[in-house]
């Protein structure tokens, strides 16, 4: 399952779904909470970060920036 946070609004999350063609949920996480606690809030705004957790619910894949597909692929492999 793919799930993605952001911290707009749900109303902005469906236009940009929408236009990005987008088939998983993108979550809104206005308050920061779940940005706080993956360490992707920076002084108030969101450093991206990708987190892969896997069925077992351990972290598989944590790093901030924009990494490959290749090694978000390895991570759950």
């Amino acid at each position: 399952m793919i799930l993605a946070v952001n911290n707009n609004t749900v109303a902005a999350h469906q236009g940009y779904c929408a236009k990005k063609g987008f088939t998983f949920p993108i979550l809104a996480d206005v308050d920061l909470t779940m940005a706080k606690a993956y360490g992707a809030e920076n002084g108030g705004r969101v450093t991206r970060t990708v987190v892969v957790i896997g069925p077992d619910r351990m972290i598989r894949f944590h790093r901030h920036g924009m990494p490959t597909d290749d090694e978000i692929l390895e991570a759950v492999r």
